[in-house]
This record gives structure tokens, C-alpha cells and sequence, in this order.
């Protein structure tokens, strides 16, 4: 897409009589790090000042910051602290963009700047159908807090299990755009899964919360996700409760060391020796018999997959 929109650079002062016409789109934008507001307003305190313009649209009588939100809020706080506290700035200044070329605006602004695929998909969250509904429903923000889980880490092991490949790959890590097209194209029946789990979770290892979050990192999380996935059909939810309150649940210390590892390679490992430690409680179980408790692997379940998929297009072709 080329961007054909032209902009003005504009020397500002900002005091206490006009702060309050910078206003930030917090719905789309990414949080703001209070470390990095803490940084600046030292930099500003201590007489500094700031290497690159903000850039804004200029809407009615009202400043919307497109780039800059960390920047304007050190300079609220400073205001705040100090009444007479002033500032010049240079600003990149647009005029009556819409929503959509505010975000083109911002990746161009940002092209070689970090930007995580969650501030990414915070950005274009009003774009993903069932953003809203997955917000209500799931204990989830989209960068997540003492009482929710991030958004991507949680939705994206059903993305990731919905591919059905034939080996378990680990956390989700889809880049920025391949993030939010995923989002985009996610089913009710995907929030429904995402959902069955959150209940599997809870019923296993509790909600998850600031003081009850060992199970819920990423590395447990995806490893869970992925055997829970494969064998909800074949497995009842209470003995797979059962099962994981007996291997992980009962003995969280055991694990603690695997659960506070990262990375995909984390996750995998994870998953094989969960796979066969599950298994062998449920050969040991007096009562159960491993024909109809055994979980399956990934290859099983993909197996399986591609033989009911098969199936499926057999009897579409015949029709």
C-alpha cells in the first residue's frame, strides 16, 4: 500500500493550558510501560528533550497522538508535578485521518522500531470479529495482568492445535501480520474450545491469578493445550482432570523447574515427558484400563485426523 497522505511539521508549546487537547487512542495502542514513562521524565527533569517528532492528527480541536503516547504521558506527569513545567516539541502533524490510516501512519512511522506482534494485534483487535466476545468470555486481556492471561498465549494454542501437524512444535509464535490474519479468521468454535479448556484448567489447577499462575505460563500452557486438544474427544473431562491433578497438580514442586523454562524447545519437551508420565498413571490405575484411557500422542492424533478428514472430503466428492 502506498500511503499518499501529506503532513506538516509543527513547533508546539505544551503547558498546563493545552495538555489536554493530546489525547491518546488507548483502545488501539500499545500499553503504556511505566518504566519507560519513568525514564523519560527523569530525561525531562533533568533537562533534556526528545530525539524524534511526535506525530498526530489533528481532529476537530483535539491532538490524537498516533506516535508519542509515552512521551506526552511523561510530560502529563510532569505538568502534574509541576504546574509551571513546559515544553517545545516538533510535531508531524495529519489531519482528519480515519482509524485505518492512523495505523498505516504508525507502521510507517515505526518501520525498524520494535514492535511486538501483541501491540500489533492490539492495534487491529477492532478488526478481529470475535475480539469482543473472546475478551468476555476468556480470562484474557491483550497484554494480560495479574488476573488475566495474554491473549495470544492462551487463543494462540488453539491456533496453533487447529493446524493438526503431525508433530507438536511448541508455543504459538505467529510474526505481526500472520498474528492478527489468524485472530481474524478464528471460529466460534474455537472460542468454544478455548473456553472447555479454561474450564479443564480451573478444574485441575484453579483459576489463574497473580498467586496461582505455576500451570499457566507458556511453556505448561501450550504442552497442556496440545494433549487436552488431541484427546477431548476420546478421553471424559473428569478422568483427564484426574489424571493431570494426579501427575502435576499433587506435586507442583516437582515441577517447577520445567514450568518456569521458556521457549518452543521447553514446550516440547514438556509435552513428551507429560505424555508418558499421564500414560503410565493410567496403565498403573487399578480400576482403568489403557485401551480406553491412554492419551494419544501427536502423531496418533494426527493419524487420526487425516483418516477422518479423508473420510469427510470421500463422502463430499460422492455427493
Amino acid at each position: 500500500m502506498t500511503i499518499q497522505i501529506k503532513y506538516v511539521m509543527k513547533k508546539e508549546l505544551i503547558n498546563s493550558s493545552n495538555i489536554s487537547k493530546f489525547v491518546i487512542n488507548a483502545k488501539d495502542r500499545r500499553d503504556i510501560r511505566n518504566g519507560v514513562v519513568k525514564d523519560l521524565i527523569e530525561l525531562l527533569q533533568g533537562g533534556g528533550h526528545f530525539s524524534s517528532p511526535f506525530v498526530i492528527n489533528e481532529v476537530s480541536d483535539k491532538n490524537r497522538i498516533i506516535d508519542g503516547n509515552h512521551r506526552i504521558e511523561a510530560i502529563k506527569k510532569c505538568i502534574q508535578t509541576d504546574a509551571n513545567f513546559s515544553i517545545v516539541i516538533w510535531m508531524a502533524v495529519y489531519r482528519d485521518l480515519t482509524l485505518d490510516e492512523e495505523r498505516d501512519i504508525f507502521s510507517l512511522w515505526n518501520k525498524g522500531k520494535t514492535q511486538s506482534s501483541t501491540d500489533f494485534l492490539k492495534m487491529h483487535f477492532q478488526n478481529v470479529p470475535l475480539g469482543t466476545e473472546m475478551l468476555r468470555r476468556l480470562p484474557v486481556t491483550i497484554y494480560g495482568d495479574n488476573n488475566n492471561l495474554q491473549i495470544k498465549n492462551l487463543v494462540g494454542c488453539q491456533i496453533d492445535c487447529k493446524k493438526h501437524r503431525i508433530h507438536f512444535t511448541g508455543s504459538y509464535s505467529g510474526g505481526k501480520e500472520d498474528t492478527v490474519f489468524d485472530f481474524q479468521h478464528l471460529t466460534p468454535e474455537d472460542v468454544d474450545n478455548v473456553e472447555d479448556f479454561v474450564e479443564f484448567m480451573k478444574s485441575t489447577f484453579g483459576a489463574f491469578s497473580k498467586t496461582n499462575k505455576q500451570f499457566y505460563g507458556t511453556t505448561p500452557l501450550s504442552a497442556f493445550y496440545k494433549i487436552w486438544f488431541d484427546n477431548k474427544n476420546h478421553i471424559k473431562s473428569s478422568t483427564m482432570v484426574n489424571a493431570f491433578k494426579k501427575i502435576f497438580a499433587n506435586e507442583p514442586r516437582r515441577w517447577l523447574d520445567w514450568t518456569k523454562s521458556g521457549g518452543r524447545a521447553a514446550s516440547q519437551t514438556l509435552y513428551k515427558i507429560a505424555i508418558v508420565e499421564l500414560n503410565t498413571y493410567r496403565r498403573m490405575g487399578e480400576s482403568l484400563r489403557p485401551s480406553t484411557v491412554a492419551f494419544k500422542t501427536d502423531e496418533e492424533a494426527h493419524e487420526i485426523y487425516e483418516r477422518e478428514a479423508g473420510i469427510i472430503n470421500l463422502v463430499a466428492q460422492n455427493r
